[in-house]
């Protein structure tokens, strides 16, 4: 697939959300598993430690400018008393597609209500709800489309911006996790209007559901440091007017060393997004880790032509690490039973002696006591959506060939060699021309003949006119010329000045403006 070929599909999913836009539109990320925040308010602040995530993924590296998103994340627990039953979060990010972008942020509080144990944080239920801001803006100037009469195409750059929130639930039991989550929650729209005409485009922030589930099953014995661990995840999304869609990942780990793994998407089948993804992590030390994930399309055609997907994050723990503090405190108990295991042993001595041992053992049960308490305190402290250009011909000229119209030429502008760039002279030139129109009656009709020299295979010097027919229609736009009254029709090497093809130069790398009104 060539690169005009890309740009044309880019262009046409982009445009096809023009009237009212229902469709996926949250980005789809993998590290979800690793960054469950990402998806879920409600994971805030689970973890004895905060987190600072950047998440980087490039999609479909093989078509021109393909969508880039970025998101910089930190979630943390915040004590309340001797339970760490409260989080806080925020998140800022921006997603990229040619002339679609987007940026916003948002803030996270999440409640933890813990049903066993206040200290093992291990059988809980979750809530979280996270406001925001969003900033959508369509680009249009920059677009390259196969039908530049489209009036859902602005002449212009537009942009809007809304206030959402989300909010989500998460079950905790031991190692198994399954949440529920609503993103975009107020479905809300934003409406972009033309300036010169009445051409406008209602956009929705459509309401997302996701769900997930994950378990780890840790092999080994509980106090052994780098335990070897199983962990499937899944995660459904069900989005309005879109088939649901699934996607489940394994991944195989050691503890505090790294892991690998892989999953498959489903297929959306409107866009196409079934895949398959390989992911690696690893722990570089107790506070940062670093991870990967590839994704490869699973339909052939179109990971040959689209590319795979890259996925990248870093991450960065900070806070007093309470499982240390625990691992202090158990050695005191076992320290403890040992000594009490000594004087157990020791009871048929003397009495004499029994008592004085027992009075020292005491003592020092004491002093061993009073390190526990010291040390269970610091504990509890620390824990808290296009017309072929073939049909639009076909449709221009049959319309020209049925409507009794009055043509004349009011003048053509000429381009460089393989340009389709509006120069100086150019834009004078149609401003003395949009004088001229100004003089004639309200209901004409602006005919843009694009035209190039016969240099160059035919498909490409078609593709040119069609860019120089574009450019020209996009500077009227932005002079005041209504957009349902210019018309482009591409010509190519077939509408020559001069006869003979040996002649053919720069003449022909033109723009003819017609005018023409109906009997």
């Amino acid at each position: 697939m060539n690169t005009f070929i890309k740009n044309i599909v880019a262009a046409s999913c982009l445009l096809s959300i023009s009237t009212t836009a229902i469709a996926q539109q949250l980005p789809v990320m993998n590290h979800y598993i690793y960054n469950p925040y990402l998806y879920n308010p409600a994971r805030t602040g689970q973890n004895d430690l905060g987190t600072v995530y950047a998440n980087f993924k490039k999609q479909w590296i093989s078509m021109p400018q393909s969508p880039l998103t970025a998101i910089l994340s930190i979630e943390t627990p915040i004590p309340n008393g001797k339970l760490k039953n409260m989080g806080i979060g925020a998140m800022v990010y921006t997603d990229q597609m040619h002339i679609v972008g987007k940026v916003g942020g948002m803030a996270t509080y999440a409640y933890h209500i813990s049903f066993e144990n206040e200290k093992d944080y291990k059988h809980r239920l979750s809530t979280g709800i996270s406001l925001g801001v969003l900033n959508r803006r369509f680009n249009y100037a920059a677009a390259t489309v196969m039908n530049p009469n489209d009036a859902q195409v602005l002449a212009n750059a537009v942009n809007g911006t809304s206030v959402d929130f989300s909010g989500g639930l998460d079950y905790q039991y031991k190692n198994l996790h399954v949440g529920a989550s609503m993103l975009q929650g107020l479905n809300n729209s934003m409406s972009f209007i033309n300036p010169n005409d009445t051409t406008s485009i209602q956009f929705i922030n459509t309401r997302h559901w996701i769900f997930t589930a994950s378990y780890r099953f840790e092999l080994g014995a509980a106090e052994q440091k780098n335990r070897l661990y199983i962990e499937p995840v899944f995660l459904g999304r069900q989005v309005q007017g879109l088939p649901f869609q699934a996607e489940g990942t394994v991944l195989f780990g050691m503890k505090n060393i790294g892991w690998l793994g892989a999953g498959y998407r489903s297929s959306n089948t409107e866009t196409a997004t079934s895949a398959i993804s390989i992911t690696a992590g690893v722990e570089i030390n107790s506070r940062v880790l670093a991870a990967y994930t590839l994704d490869m399309g699973v339909e052939k055609a179109l990971n040959s032509s689209m590319g795979t997907q890259h996925e990248f994050m870093v991450a960065y723990r900070f806070g007093k690490d309470d499982s240390k503090v625990e691992a202090e405190l158990e050695k005191l108990r076992k320290k403890d039973k040992e000594i009490q295991d000594a004087l157990i042993m020791k009871t048929d001595s003397l009495s004499g002696a029994v008592e004085a041992q027992k009075e020292e053992a005491k003592k020092k049960q004491d002093v061993m006591q009073g390190e526990i308490d010291a040390t269970e305190k610091e504990a509890d402290d620390l824990r808290g959506k296009v017309l072929k250009n073939a049909d639009e011909i076909e449709r221009l000229k049959k319309m020209l060939e049925e409507r009794k119209i009055k043509h004349k030429h009011i003048g053509e502008v000429f381009f460089d060699y393989n340009s389709d760039k509006l120069s100086d002279e150019i834009k004078t030139h149609l401003n003395t021309m949009k004088t001229m129109l100004e003089s004639y009656p309200k209901g004409i009709t602006i005919y843009l003949y694009g035209n190039a020299s016969v240099e160059g295979d035919a498909k490409e010097n078609m593709e040119l006119a069609i860019r120089r027919g574009s450019a020209v229609r996009q500077y009227l736009l932005q002079q005041g010329i209504n957009a349902k009254k210019v018309y482009v029709i591409p010509m190519g090497e077939y509408n020559p000045m001069n006869a003979d093809p040996k002649k053919q130069e720069k003449k022909d790398r033109r723009i003819d403006l017609m005018v023409s009104e109906e009997d």
